[in-house]
């Protein structure tokens, strides 16, 4: 699966990052949402998207929005730790696929990343 990780936190992407890399999953790296989203213009062919929700210059929630404009079958997971039911709602207006909730055990990572039916 490629994945992009849109991570902001340089220890748990490193954390993240490996562990899909360890399972065969192709990763990219983001550090924000800007940079995401100029990731995703130049190879749109990612299978899922994995992004936090508290980034700098683009939330999580932009971030989900604005990939589902340019592929709606891109699946997007949004990574966060508490979460307000407004917030919840925001997400999911966006287009969410999910919600990992943070701080997360590996097995609940790779069980939101199986493939769908």
């Amino acid at each position: 699966m490629k994945i992009l990780l849109v991570e902001d936190d340089p220890e748990l992407r490193f954390v993240v990052s490996s562990l899909l890399s360890a399972q065969k999953h192709q990763v990219v790296e983001a550090t924000d949402g800007e940079t995401a989203i100029e990731k995703f213009r130049q190879d749109p062919t990612f299978d899922t998207v994995l992004v936090d929700i508290g980034l700098d210059k683009m939330d999580g929630v932009q971030v989900c929005a604005e990939i589902k404009s340019i592929s709606k079958p891109t699946r997007v997971i949004v990574m966060s730790g508490l979460i307000s039911q407004e917030r919840m709602k925001e997400i999911e207006a966006a287009g969410a696929d999910g919600v990992l909730p943070k701080p997360f055990q590996m097995p609940a990572l790779f069980d939101v990343l199986k493939p769908r039916d």
